[in-house]
């Protein structure tokens, strides 16, 4: 018995830690909630190769590295024989609109919805700022509140984070819906 399974022994307990020593790596499953901005779908097809990407080829406009791309068009973005990377075309702005990266397969589209990669990176850095500032504000308004002293300016640390979580939730992922759903709508028809 090694020195990590002790105390675990029993399928109780390991359900009661979160731990799985099933798998190749120790998890620890803390939350169930998605919260990096990230999404895989697949979308099974019947038909062959060329056409799938014919039928993208036919609703992409190209990039343009300033101004709209043609909106007559669903996405923006390149499409190869294996493989494309598509925006959807909107009206309105919004920086938390998913790339898709897809990959055609014979059978199958293996489709990766993420945010651009600023966004990513500054949703990383957000986060961080957040989690730092949640646990510092709680210390302050602990030993504020034992000495009987509130500011409100306090709470602002423990905004960051729930903030940052609704932005996602409300931004992101509502566009990962309505992207998902041109681009079965694009492949089906």
């Amino acid at each position: 018995m090694s020195a990590l399974s002790i105390g675990f022994a029993t399928e109780k307990n390991r359900r009661k830690f979160g731990i799985n020593f099933y798998s190749a790596a120790l998890k620890i499953t803390v939350l169930k909630m998605k919260i990096l901005p990230y999404k895989k779908i697949t979308i099974k097809h019947n038909k062959p190769k060329s056409d799938i990407c014919d039928f993208i080829n036919s609703s992409i406009a190209p990039r343009k590295l300033f101004g709209c791309p043609d909106s007559s068009k669903v996405f923006y973005g390149e499409c190869n024989d294996n493989d494309f990377k598509l925006m959807r075309i909107i009206n309105y702005r919004n920086d938390f609109l998913p790339v898709l990266i897809g990959k055609i397969y014979d059978e199958e589209i293996v489709i990766t919805m993420r945010p651009h990669l600023f966004i990513f990176i500054f949703v990383i850095f957000w986060m961080s700022v957040a989690v730092l500032s949640f646990f510092v504000s709680s210390i302050v308004i602990i030993f504020r509140l034992f000495y009987g002293i509130f500011e409100p300016a306090t709470l602002i640390g423990v905004i960051l984070a729930p903030g940052g979580l609704i932005l996602l939730k409300f931004a992101f992922w509502r566009e990962t819906k309505k992207s998902e759903a041109e681009l079965r709508r694009v492949i089906e028809d």
